[in-house]
Formats: C-alpha cells, sequence, structure tokens
C-alpha cells in the first residue's frame, strides 16, 4: 500500500511539478515529521519544517500553484508518509513528491517570504539547544523552545479575549458532524495577564463548571475537557493550552446533546470568581 501510495503520488506531482534539488533534507525536519506523526507537535511545526524547504529551493512551489486551504485540512494518511519517511521507508524524494502534492492542491499553503524569518529563529534557537551539554538539557531546552514557538505561533492567529486577570485566545474551531452527533473541539491559550497571583480555573464536572457554550436558546455542557483534577492553575505570566470537547451529553440530569446549526451565534460562556465574559466563535 506505501508503494502504491508514493507512486501515485510521483506520477501525480510528476506531470506539472518543477525539479526537486539534490540538496540534503537537515535531520530535524525529519525529526519534526517524526514528532509531527506522534502526536508530540501539532501542524503548525510541521508546516513550519516544510516551510523550511521551500524557502531554500529544496522543494519548488510555482507561487500560481499554490490553494487557498489551511494547515487544518491536512488529511490523516499524510501522517502515515511522514511516520514511514522519519523510520526510513519511503525516501526523502518520495516524502518531497508527497508534499508537493499537498501544496500543489492547497492543502498546505506556504508563503515563502512571511515565513522565512521564523522558521530560521526556531531552528536558530532549537541548534542552540543541541549544544548542551547533556541529552537531559537538550531535552528540556527543545521542549521549552517548542512551547514557547507554539504559543507564539497561536497568538498570531488568534484573538485575545480578557476576561478579569485571564486572557483567553481563541483561533476559530471546525464542527466535525456524522449523521446523528456534531462535536466541536475549543481551544483556547489561557494566560494570566493581570495578576500577580496564582488564579485557578475551574471545572470539575458539568454540574459544577465555570464554563458552558450557548448558541442563544440552548446551554450545552462539555463532554470532556483536559482540566488536571477539575482545575488549571496559571502562575503571574504563565500561559497554558485548554481543550473542552462539547458532543454527546455525558452525566446525570437534563444535559442537552450539542447540535450545531450554523444560522446560530455560538458563545462560550466564562463564569469564575475573578470574572465573566460571553466569547464569540467562529464555528464552522
Amino acid at each position: 500500500m506505501k508503494t502504491i501510495v508514493t507512486i501515485a503520488l510521483a506520477i501525480l506531482v510528476g506531470l506539472s511539478w518543477q525539479h526537486v534539488s539534490a540538496e540534503e533534507i537537515p535531520a530535524w525536519v525529519k525529526n519534526n515529521a517524526k514528532w509531527w506523526a506522534d502526536g508530540t507537535i501539532g501542524d503548525s511545526d510541521f508546516v513550519q519544517g516544510i516551510q523550511y524547504l521551500v524557502t531554500r529551493n529544496i522543494i519548488k512551489v510555482p507561487e500560481t500553484a499554490q490553494g487557498t486551504s489551511t494547515s487544518s485540512d491536512i488529511p490523516a494518511w499524510v501522517k502515515n508518509n511522514a511516520k514511514w519517511w522519519a523510520d526510513g521507508t519511503i525516501s526523502d524524494g518520495d516524502f518531497i513528491q508527497g508534499i508537493q502534492f499537498l501544496i500543489k492542491n492547497g492543502i498546505v499553503v506556504v508563503d515563502p517570504v512571511r515565513q522565512t524569518q521564523q522558521t530560521d529563529t526556531l531552528e536558530s534557537k532549537l541548534e542552540a539547544c543541541r549544544q548542551k551539554e547533556t541529552q537531559r538539557q537538550q531535552y528540556e531546552c527543545e521542549t521549552q523552545t517548542k512551547a514557547k514557538y507554539e504559543v507564539d505561533q497561536f497568538k498570531t492567529k488568534a484573538k485575545g479575549y480578557a476576561v478579569g486577570p485571564i486572557t483567553f485566545y481563541y483561533a476559530g474551531a471546525k464542527v466535525e458532524s456524522s449523521a446523528d452527533t456534531d462535536v466541536v473541539n475549543l481551544k483556547f491559550l489561557v494566560e494570566n495577564t493581570g495578576s500577580s497571583d496564582n488564579i485557578t480555573l475551574f471545572c470539575t464536572g458539568p454540574a459544577v463548571c465555570n464554563y458552558d457554550l450557548t448558541d442563544g436558546k440552548t446551554t450545552y455542557k462539555y463532554s470532556a475537557h483536559d482540566f488536571t483534577n477539575g482545575q488549571v492553575v496559571l502562575k503571574p505570566g504563565q500561559s497554558k493550552f485548554i481543550n473542552m470537547l462539547f458532543g454527546p451529553a455525558i452525566g446525570y440530569g437534563s444535559y442537552t446533546d450539542f447540535e450545531f446549526d450554523p444560522s446560530r451565534e455560538y458563545k462560550f460562556n466564562v463564569k469564575e470568581p475573578w470574572g465573566s465574559a460571553s466569547i464569540p466563535l467562529d464555528l464552522h
């Protein structure tokens, strides 16, 4: 199956794409592909690796060939290719041809000018981490660097909403719909921007949670979240990602399954002792 996919991509790309240079792909790009395939890093970090290849003409991308989709549209099979490449199952050329196919069809969109400086900055910082004396120091440095980079990248595409001392950064969400179920995961970056004390976000259960989703008519309780022991603690200046999933109702009581109606306006309600707000959601 791997061979069939690779050959198909090679044929599709070979019909209309420019030559791929013989320059060796840096090892860190392969590491990024492996981390992306196993979920260690997100789509944006993987796209940054692709951007490095594009800006250095390892992959030549005609500007007129790029589509209009975003990296959130990357299909699952691409992660399989990334894993096979990182494991050495397929060659550099096969991997590059697959990426070319994605860019050509607008599944991945890159801007060679806008992203160059950001990519170089991340790689230079990771290279500095690799100069640490011990593997533990290298790992801790790389982990912190990637975490900060992910935060910075998320902020560039998100809108911030100040709720008391906490700023909620939100970049939109996509509703997944099946025959009888609608599910949406709301991802926020929350940051303690206004207090010199620790601030705690509470959500211990559907009946005792300071957060919910509403369409102006119905209020929905979460189906799942990643709060540790029902709370998220933010030190002064600290930021963390939180995820809250809305879908089939859980727990006891008169809870309602989440149902998406594109004609309605959805809001995320924050009702904490330290602040309250209704954050508008761009659901699609």
